[in-house]
């Protein structure tokens, strides 16, 4: 690995030759080992180890064998902190980059897990921390990963809603909402007495909708949430008061009020 000249190789008169076999060189040789710095060279598994010298390899099994286990990458010729990006050479011979071997050179992946690079197009990215090879992140059609249900995401929005929040909506009780911790975004709420729609903990930025059954008690609107100015008030007679509720960097503001018929 090339080593960048110090600033001070200036401080003192230098030769042409000693400019550019010393000095220039060496910054040209250092930026073709970063990535994107030159073409992808091969490096060959022995004995479940490689030792690479810049900063993109395509990696090929030891005598060209279907499969084979990368155990350990040397870090002899990069310094701390540089990272490498690997990818597989053939498609039909797979590399499994193995997860904690221990000792020196061990590569250690963000789910713990083997790792299977079985596409040219898969890539891993990893980055020296002291003797070990830590994963950045990876990308590639092989590398691909599926929730653990993926109906919830592959679902229509109605679904998926119904996925996130369940059928039922929460339900309260009480003459304001200090009590409330919410769980869902449809809040119920029935009123027995004069009411105050007051300040609650929302969980996360989002909407949330109050369906508010007032019965004929009179429901007020704490003046800490914030609307446009234009808002209905509380009708005590309405069937329900629908109120949406928008949080937003923890800021909560009254988007709509609907007074719906009995």
């Amino acid at each position: 690995m090339t080593q960048l000249p110090t600033i001070d190789y200036l401080d003192q008169a230098r030769t042409e030759s000693e400019l550019k076999n010393q000095f220039f060189s060496n910054i040209l040789d250092s930026i073709s080992e970063l990535p994107g710095g030159c073409a992808a060279t091969e490096l060959t598994i022995a004995s479940g180890a490689i030792t690479p010298i810049s900063a993109t390899h395509v990696v090929d099994t030891e005598n060209n064998d279907s499969a084979d286990d990368l155990e350990r990458i040397a870090v002899t010729e990069h310094p701390e902190g540089r990272m490498v990006m690997l990818s597989c050479a053939d498609k039909s011979r797979a590399v499994t980059i193995k997860h904690g071997m221990g000792g020196w050179g061990q590569v250690l992946l963000n789910d713990a897990s083997d790792l299977t690079l079985s596409d040219t197009r898969d890539r891993i990215v990893l980055q020296r921390s002291g003797d070990n090879w830590e994963e950045i992140f990876r990308a590639g059609p092989s590398l691909q990963f599926e929730p653990v249900n993926p109906n919830i995401l592959k679902a229509d929005m109605p679904d998926l809603l119904q996925a996130v929040y369940g059928d039922d909506a929460q339900s309260h009780t009480g003459t304001d909402l200090s009590g409330l911790t919410v769980n869902r975004n449809h809040i119920v709420w029935t009123l027995s007495n004069a009411s105050q729609f007051s300040e609650v903990t929302l969980p996360y930025d989002g909407t949330y909708v109050f369906h508010v059954y007032p019965m004929d008690s009179v429901l007020s609107l704490a003046a800490s949430y914030k609307t446009d100015g234009d808002l209905l008030t509380p009708d005590s007679t309405a069937g329900e008061v629908r109120i949406v509720v928008e949080q937003y960097n923890s800021r909560k503001s009254i988007i709509s009020l609907q007074n719906m018929e009995a």
